[in-house]
C-alpha cells in the first residue's frame, strides 16, 4: 500500500504545469498548484534540477508573496502550524514501523526536519498509548528549526541565486537590512 501511494504522488508531481520557474533552479508551487496535484502542504518554494521533483524544499507554506530577478528572490511568508503539524503527524504515519519491518536505518524528513527511522520507531513505541497529533505537537514544540520558523509571525527571506546563498528567516527590520546592505532591487 505504501509502494502504490509513494508511486501515486511521484505520478502527479511529474504532471505539474503550473509551477513558477524562478531562474537558476528555483521553481514556486503555489496553493493551487499543490491542490490540484494532491500536494495537502500548500504552497511552497524549491531548488531542483527538474521542475516537477521536489529535490530540496526551501520554503514551506505559507508563501505569500515573492519577487525575483537574475540575482535574488525575495519571499514573504506565513508559517502555517497547522499545515506543518499535519505534515509530522502524516510523515510519523507513513514511516511506522518501517524499521521494524525492513531493519534498515535511514535519515528522513519528518516535517521539516529529519530524524531517523530508529529514532521515530523507538518514539512511537515510547508513546504508543498517545495520538499521533499529540507526538506531532510535541516535536513540532521541541525542534529548534520549528521555534526559529514560528518565532515572527510574518517572515522574509533573500536568497542570492549567485551563490546559493539564503539569508532567513527574516523579520522586517533584518530582511530591509540586509536587502539595503546587498543593494537588492526587488519590492513587494
Amino acid at each position: 500500500m505504501k509502494k502504490m501511494n509513494v508511486l501515486f504522488v511521484a505520478f502527479l508531481l511529474t504532471n505539474c504545469s503550473n509551477i513558477e520557474t524562478m531562474g537558476d533552479n528555483y521553481y514556486y508551487l503555489s496553493d493551487d498548484e499543490a491542490i490540484d496535484i494532491g500536494y495537502p502542504y500548500g504552497s511552497m518554494f524549491y531548488r531542483s534540477k527538474e521542475k516537477s521533483n521536489f529535490e530540496e524544499v526551501l520554503i514551506y507554506a505559507d508563501v505569500i508573496q515573492k519577487k525575483f530577478n537574475d540575482e535574488y528572490i525575495i519571499i514573504k511568508q506565513q508559517p502555517n502550524k497547522k499545515l506543518l503539524i499535519n505534515k509530522i503527524k502524516q510523515n510519523l504515519e507513513f514511516w511506522n514501523n518501517y524499521y521494524l519491518e525492513n531493519r534498515k536505518d535511514s535519515l528522513v524528513e519528518i516535517g521539516y526536519d529529519k530524524m531517523t527511522l530508529k529514532d521515530i520507531q523507538t518514539l512511537l513505541e515510547k508513546n504508543k498509548k498517545i495520538k499521533k497529533d499529540i507526538v506531532a505537537d510535541s516535536l513540532f514544540r521541541q525542534k529548534s528549526c520549528y521555534k526559529k520558523i514560528f518565532k515572527n509571525k510574518t517572515n522574509y527571506y533573500i536568497i542570492e541565486k549567485t551563490t546559493d546563498s539564503i539569508f532567513g528567516p527574516l523579520n522586517i527590520k533584518d530582511f530591509k537590512n540586509i536587502k539595503a546592505r546587498k543593494k537588492v532591487d526587488l519590492e513587494f
